[in-house]
């Protein structure tokens, strides 16, 4: 299968490509060309089935044209080596949550992290180098840390911002050492965010060295994240839920897991409906999805990258997008108030929160629950860890940092 650019379809890249790359050099963002159908007999048989059974059937569908079956269910097996149990709601009889926070770094995205991981050990050069980036305010940066640690001819740059990243998370990477290299920025996350793309868009240094963003606008990281919502089918089925009608809250942030949830939908997924749910106030998939308002040139900078994919899949018709999706924004005392002595992360919470409300229609409501309740998302100060650099938001110091830096032994 090829993968096309969101700013040019007719630019086209193997799989091989869109994991090592991350992003084309145009400015867009990778697409499957198609989105393959599962069929039905699939959703008939799998009530029993286990995750890692249906993680291979579902990459296995997505990724089989390019990759050989049996390495696919080496690579699913190595990655999800952990539960993802769907736990009845104990205020709600027809609600649940999927707990996605049982992998090493208690969040959802240990399920991209270690696939992507997984399948470069693979399709990469033994003899290879490679160097991966991603921006982080703490759990990606602690799941990309766990998962690439120590993986030989790689070096992982972990961009995050020198205020706002989680205290818990910041340990975790940046005290492993090895191929793991913290870059502190004086900055925001967005600010993060563009250094990551500027420099994995950078030719020069693709030519020197393979780098790729392990953050969720590279494919290899986002799609695998689709896994989850068919095994929470498959759990539903088992607990014997009404699911002629099932709605899925998703924690919304930079829109991945929504992406996701959008995808498996067009891969067959039979839910009704996935809602975005935010508290800390409208953005710009909220006044799209709910107003048809796209965002204008002064709001681009904060746009995420798989809002563009999700346009591009609905082919920039909000009237269609929202036949399938939402977008609730809850005041923090509405959270408060719905949650009551719940020990939940805020942001699923937020989630629990808006399928509780009486305006959803819905015989099955699944809320991701995509954090541990126990991470610690304070603000991080200086405490007692030492980035490799610390830098002010500049793509072009960013780029000469990774070029000067040591490479890693392996």
């Amino acid at each position: 299968m090829l993968y096309y650019s969101t700013a040019n379809p007719n630019q086209c890249a193997s799989l091989y490509e869109v994991i090592s790359r991350g992003v084309p050099a145009d400015g867009g963002f990778y697409m499957p060309e198609r989105l393959p159908y599962i069929p039905s007999a699939f959703f008939r048989n799998m009530a029993d089935m286990s995750l890692k059974d249906i993680g291979f059937i579902v990459i296995n569908t997505l990724f089989g044209e390019d990759m050989d079956s049996a390495e696919l269910k080496a690579i699913v097996a190595d990655a999800i080596n952990f539960d993802t149990p769907l736990t009845p709601d104990p205020c709600h009889k027809d609600m649940y949550a999927l707990e996605l926070f049982h992998g090493p770094s208690k969040s959802y995205k240990d399920f991209g992290a270690r696939f992507m991981a997984n399948i470069l050990r693979r399709l990469h050069k033994p003899t290879g180098n490679i160097d991966i980036v991603v921006a982080t305010t703490g759990d990606a940066g602690e799941a990309v840390a766990r998962s690439f640690y120590g993986l030989p001819g790689t070096r992982v740059f972990i961009v995050y911002p020198r205020s706002g990243t989680g205290l818990k998370q910041l340990s975790a990477f940046a005290s492993l050492g090895g191929n793991i290299i913290p870059v502190e920025v004086r900055g925001t996350f967005a600010q993060c965010h563009d250094m990551v793309r500027a420099v994995v868009a950078d030719a020069a240094i693709e030519t020197r060295i393979p780098l790729l963003a392990a953050n969720s606008f590279n494919l290899g990281r986002l799609l695998p994240q689709t896994i989850y919502y068919f095994y929470a089918y498959a759990r539903l089925l088992q607990a014997g839920a009404d699911t002629s009608r099932i709605t899925i809250a998703v924690p919304s942030g930079n829109l991945g897991n929504l992406t996701a949830g959008l995808i498996a939908m067009r891969m067959g997924l039979p839910a009704k409906r996935i809602i975005a749910v935010r508290s800390d106030g409208p953005d710009v998939y909220h006044h799209y999805v709910n107003r048809g308002i796209r965002p204008g040139r002064a709001e681009s900078r904060d746009v995420p990258p798989n809002f563009r994919r999700i346009v591009d899949l609905y082919g920039d018709c909000p009237d269609d997008l929202r036949a399938d999706s939402g977008s609730v924004v809850l005041d923090p005392a509405e959270v408060k108030a719905a949650t009551g002595n719940l020990a939940l992360d805020p942001v699923v919470a937020a989630a629990r929160a808006a399928l509780a409300s009486p305006d959803i229609e819905a015989t099955a409501r699944v809320y991701l629950a995509t954090t541990s309740a126990d991470k610690d998302i304070a603000a991080a100060g200086r405490q007692s860890f030492h980035p490799a650099v610390t830098l002010p938001p500049s793509p072009t110091l960013f780029r000469n940092f990774i070029r000067s830096y040591k490479p890693a032994t392996s």
